[in-house]
C-alpha cells in the first residue's frame, strides 16, 4: 500500500493546470511514466505470483483439513464399534453373573441338603446304608461329581468374569485414549482453519493491491497518452511556426503590413478569390442542419464557381 500511495501525488500534480507544459519537460515526464509503468508492471507480476502461491497454500491446507476430518470420522466409527463391543461384553458378564448366582443358589441347596443329611446321618452312614454296593458306588460318585462340577463351574465363571473385566478395562482405556486423540485432532483442525482464514485474508489483500495497481497502471498509461498528444501538438505548432516564419520572410511589403497587424486590418483584407460567397463563418455557431449541434470553424468557407 505504501508503494502505491507514493504514485498518487504525481498523478494529481500532473493534472494541475499550473504544471509546466514545455516540450522538454513533457518528454521527461513521458520517460518517467514509461519507467514507472514498467516498475508497476513488474510489481504487478510479483503480486500475481504471491497470489498464486497463497492460493496453492490454501489448497494444501484444505486438503490437510479434509484428511484430518476423515481421520476423525474414522476414529468416531472405531469408537462406536468399541462401545458396542463393550455393551456386548457387559451383557455377557451380566448373563454369566446371573448364571453363577443361580448355580450358587443351586449348590447352596445341595450343600444344605447334604448338611441336613450329615446332620441326621453322616455321608459315610448314607453310603453304608446303601442296599448294595452298586447303590453305594453311585452315591459316592454323585457326591464327587457334584463337588467337581461346582468347583469347575465356579472357577470357570470366575475366570470368565476376570477376563471380561480385563477386556472392559482395556476397551475403556482405548476409548479414553481415542477421545483424547480426537480432542487433539480437533484442536489441530481449529488451528488449520485459523491458518486458512489468515491465508484467505492475505489473498484478499493481494487481490485488493492487484486491483489498485491495475488502476494505477491504467492511469499512468492515460497520462502518458495525454503527454504524447501534448508533445505532438507542441511539435506541430513548432513546425507550423517555423513554416510561417519562412513564409513571412518571402512576403511582399504590402503583405507584411497586413500580416503584422491582422486584427486592425479586419474588413480590409483582399478577397482571396475572384468571385464567391461566404457559406461558413468563423467561430462557434449552430449546425445549419442538425439542431442542437454546435460546430467550431477556425476559418471561413467560401463557395466559388468551378474553374
Amino acid at each position: 500500500m505504501n508503494r502505491l500511495s507514493i504514485f498518487i501525488p504525481v498523478i494529481l500534480l500532473l493534472l494541475s493546470p499550473a504544471y509546466p507544459q514545455s516540450k522538454s519537460e513533457l518528454e521527461k515526464q513521458r520517460e518517467r511514466y514509461k519507467k514507472q509503468i514498467k516498475e508497476n508492471l513488474d510489481f504487478y507480476e510479483k503480486i500475481k505470483k504471491d497470489k498464486q502461491f497463497n492460493e496453492l497454500t490454501i489448497n494444501i491446507l484444505n486438503d490437510g483439513i479434509r484428511n484430518r476430518q476423515l481421520l476423525i470420522d474414522e476414529l468416531d466409527r472405531e469408537l462406536e464399534s468399541l462401545r458396542k463391543q463393550i455393551t456386548v461384553e457387559e451383557s455377557k458378564i451380566y448373563a454369566l453373573e446371573n448364571e453363577r448366582i443361580q448355580m450358587q443358589n443351586s449348590l447352596k441347596n445341595i450343600i444344605y441338603s447334604v448338611y441336613k443329611t450329615r446332620r441326621n446321618t453322616s455321608v459315610m452312614m448314607l453310603i453304608l446304608s446303601s442296599s448294595n454296593i452298586n447303590e453305594a458306588y453311585k452315591r459316592i460318585q454323585f457326591f464327587k461329581e457334584l463337588k467337581n462340577a461346582y468347583n469347575k463351574k465356579f472357577e470357570l465363571l470366575k475366570q470368565t468374569e476376570n477376563q471380561l473385566n480385563r477386556l472392559i478395562t482395556g476397551y475403556r482405556e482405548k476409548e479414553r485414549k481415542k477421545v483424547l486423540l480426537m480432542n487433539s485432532k480437533q484442536e489441530e483442525l481449529i488451528k488449520l482453519q485459523k491458518e486458512k482464514e489468515e491465508k484467505e485474508t492475505i489473498l484478499k489483500n493481494l487481490s485488493k493491491k492487484e486491483k489498485e495497481l491495475k488502476a494505477l497502471i491504467e492511469a499512468n498509461k492515460k497520462l502518458e497518452r495525454e503527454i504524447e498528444l501534448k508533445i505532438k501538438e507542441i511539435t506541430a505548432r513548432e513546425i507550423a511556426a517555423q513554416g510561417n516564419k519562412t513564409a513571412r520572410m518571402n512576403l511582399t511589403p504590402a503583405e507584411k503590413v497586413l500580416s503584422k497587424d491582422f486584427q486592425a486590418n479586419r474588413g480590409k483584407l483582399p478577397w482571396p478569390v475572384v468571385k464567391g460567397i461566404v457559406v461558413g463563418h468563423f467561430g462557434k455557431h449552430e449546425h445549419p442542419v442538425l439542431k442542437g449541434i454546435m460546430v467550431n470553424n477556425n476559418g471561413i468557407d467560401i463557395a466559388t464557381e468551378n474553374a
